[in-house]
């Protein structure tokens, strides 16, 4: 079975080795979107277009480990909000299981 082909935008752009330098990848893409010299024009290139389009960007090193993920995708104070809450369900869930001991 044919494997089917991710529809719509990417949600991840990628900066990462190849032969003729450091590329800027979109998910899924084989094809490169950009290709530099260095990683650190890349990543200035990846950067511009992750935060453009909303979406993470995911610096790999030489070694083709991930060294850095930053997402640009959400509002940081909704993503603050939305932990805060997060966090305070799970502290007053607590709270009420060592009240009723």
């Amino acid at each position: 079975m044919k494997a089917r082909k991710r529809m719509g935008r990417p949600s991840e752009y990628h900066v990462v080795r190849q032969a003729d330098g450091w590329a800027v990848k979109s998910e899924g893409s084989p094809r490169a979107t950009s290709v530099h010299r260095t990683q650190e024009e890349a990543v200035r290139r990846a950067r511009e277009i992750a935060r453009e389009k909303r979406v993470t960007l995911i610096v790999h090193g030489r070694d083709g480990r991930v060294r850095s993920a930053t997402r640009y995708g959400a509002d940081p104070q909704a993503v603050a909000i939305a932990a805060g809450k997060e966090f305070l369900q799970r502290y007053r869930r607590a709270f009420e299981r060592l009240a009723q001991l």
